[in-house]
């Protein structure tokens, strides 16, 4: 199959001249076939052969990337960013596989627009195959998290455990790349916020949310709860020994509970990013708790210096959305990733068109000030378990 990619490629073109109806009655060419054996036969091709294949169609290249947009938005992040009104700011991004004219295929596209009475004009960027295959691993951490997903989830019930249908795996793809956006933002090498955020304030951190409908934000709390229990379980607890009355065994024990420490510690721990998280799962899971902590904490900036702040954003934007729903609405439903945790897409479209488009809060001023007026809370420090007395 990897030696037909040029043909297959070749049958792409093709197709996609052949757009007019009953223009074609030869076989079937690839923009015709079912996405199931598209991606089967993509299975079967290198990994040079597959990058190739995918960018050649744009189509094809997003096919299994309901995630593509955000993790366009991270590759192209940097310090820029935290400048006024630059916070995940307008992009157009082409790919131009011969860094010539006239080959090259938009990723993402934005339109020159009007914000807040100004003039915004998207920064572009031009990526070429080295920038495709970086991509290409950042999603191959994504598929990891979608591989090991069903284990987490059904930990406590494994005889209940399935794979993912499409439309969950849609949604956990999406939510990944969110929680490591906002990681790359937040949690690690740029400047980090150490006060909590408020309902209605101009806040990167609410931006990043406010973008987002509730039932996605409701998704991304959804994964982020099994994230703790993943954390909590197996990179913040260790095997001792432990006796009970006559009976001596080894069992798993959480850092920190007797000290009533734990929460904290996995809150710290959670600042990892996902790639970080992988990493520390697949060769630290079960170590010596020494060995973990020394580790992460020279993974992270700073580590102690805060806790993570997704879940405090999280829950803000949700209380937002809820301030502004009609009277007689008095709570979330239930809009989990997986089928089973979720009401009926009915029930969902109340929460499906209420995003934010400029991150903002959909108030003015005036508005605001009508509500009572929050008081500024610091982030609590970090904790990585460490058994030394702790400054704070």
């Amino acid at each position: 199959m990897a030696g037909n990619a040029s043909a297959v490629v070749g049958d792409m073109n093709l197709a996609a001249d052949l757009s007019s109806p009953g223009h074609y009655d030869g076989p079937a060419t690839l923009a015709t076939l079912p996405t199931e054996l598209v991606l089967k036969a993509m299975e079967s091709m290198t990994p040079k052969d597959l990058s190739n294949f995918a960018v050649a169609n744009k189509r094809l290249f997003v096919l299994r990337l309901p995630e593509l947009e955000t993790m366009l938005f991270f590759y192209t992040a940097n310090d820029l960013d935290f400048l006024p009104r630059r916070m995940l700011h307008a992009r157009t991004i082409v790919f131009n596989p011969e860094r010539e004219n006239g080959s090259k295929i938009n990723f993402l596209h934005t339109s020159v627009a009007f914000n807040d009475g100004k003039l915004i004009c998207p920064e572009r960027f031009e990526f070429g195959m080295a920038d495709i295959l970086a991509l290409w691993k950042l999603v191959k951490v994504i598929d990891w998290w979608v591989d090991i997903y069903p284990s987490l989830r059904w930990r406590d019930h494994p005889e209940d455990r399935r794979c993912l249908r499409a439309s969950e795996e849609a949604r956990l793809r999406k939510a990944v790349a969110r929680w490591w956006l906002f990681s790359h933002y937040f949690h690690g090498i740029h400047w980090r916020d150490c006060n909590a955020p408020k309902k209605w304030q101009d806040d990167h951190r609410l931006h990043h949310l406010r973008i987002l409908p509730t039932h996605e934000i409701c998704e991304l709390e959804d994964l982020w709860g099994v994230m703790y229990d993943t954390t909590s379980k197996d990179l913040c607890s260790s095997p001792e020994r432990v006796r009970d009355g006559n009976w001596s065994g080894v069992e798993l024990v959480p850092w920190g509970l007797d000290e009533g420490r734990h929460s904290d510690i996995v809150n710290t721990y959670l600042k990892l990013d996902p790639e970080q998280l992988q990493y520390f799962l697949r060769l630290y899971h079960r170590r010596k708790k020494t060995d973990i902590i020394r580790a992460v904490s020279s993974s992270v900036r700073k580590f102690t210096l805060d806790r993570e702040t997704l879940s405090l954003s999280i829950s803000t934007v949700l209380q937002e959305r809820m301030m502004l729903k009609p009277h007689g609405i008095y709570d979330i439903p239930r809009i989990g990733i997986i089928d089973d945790d979720r009401v009926s897409d009915k029930e969902c479209e109340l929460w499906t068109g209420d995003a934010s488009s400029n991150g903002k809060a959909p108030l003015t001023q005036q508005q605001i000030s009508a509500f009572p007026a929050e008081v500024t809370k610091r982030m609590a420090y970090g904790d990585d378990g460490s058994e030394t007395t702790r400054p704070f």
